[in-house]
């Protein structure tokens, strides 16, 4: 996954915020970049492999580094090895999971934080789930995804220049342009967002679990 840093995609708005320093571009583009990946789950991450043991509700899933997992797609288990048929299990509120507390296969799963999983029931036996989930990057990160940055470069610099020309009593301070910069940001979010759940055709999209490429 080739990564871009936000110094480099700094030129996208430097020309409209005169004397701002570099390392503010750079973590003003990256909280846009967070917001931007949090609202529309724009970049899922290949499946991981969840291996279960006897006896354990709780499992640990692995981002990226330089990445914080947003939240969990899907789960599943691959329940025939012949012609790579996939059956989901089933997300349910923490409530409910400890409804479904005992000890068997399970088909249930809920989240206590973004990086782990809890199954119900609790898996009387081995075998390999597969998790789907999507990322944003972390808080301390200086670079995102560079397809994804390339292909939504103009929602990037319409979050980054709101955020900055909002900031009050500095020379690039604009609010009227902020405000102009906000509206188009959110505009293209929702087009982003809607990109992500129907796909480019605007139809609500079904899939088969496969290798993909991810990201728009």
């Amino acid at each position: 996954m080739a990564n871009i840093k936000f110094t480099d995609l700094a030129y996208l708005v430097q020309s409209e915020l005169p004397g701002c320093p570099l390392f503010v571009i750079e973590r003003a583009m990256r909280e846009t970049a967070i917001d931007f990946f949090t609202k529309t789950d724009i970049h899922i991450q290949e499946l991981e492999e969840v291996f279960t043991v006897s006896g354990e509700s709780e499992y640990d899933l692995s981002p990226p580094t330089g990445s914080d997992i947003n939240h969990v797609v899907d789960v599943f288990r691959n329940a025939n090895t012949n012609n790579g048929s996939y059956t989901p299990l089933t997300a349910v509120t923490i409530t409910d999971y400890y409804q479904k507390q005992g000890s068997g296969t399970a088909y249930y799963y809920t989240m206590t934080d973004n990086d782990t999983i809890l199954l119900a029931p609790t898996p009387s036996a081995s075998e390999t789930l597969y998790v789907l989930f999507s990322l944003k990057p972390s808080q301390t990160t200086t670079s995102m995804n560079k397809g994804i940055a390339n292909r939504n470069a103009e929602l990037l610099a319409h979050g980054t220049l709101y955020r900055l020309q909002m900031m009050p009593e500095q020379a690039w301070s604009n609010t009227g342009s902020a405000a102009n910069n906000k509206t188009l940001y959110e505009k293209q979010m929702g087009d982003a967002m809607r990109k992500v759940k129907y796909g480019w055709a605007g139809a609500a999209m079904t899939a088969s679990y496969k290798n993909f490429e991810t990201g728009f």
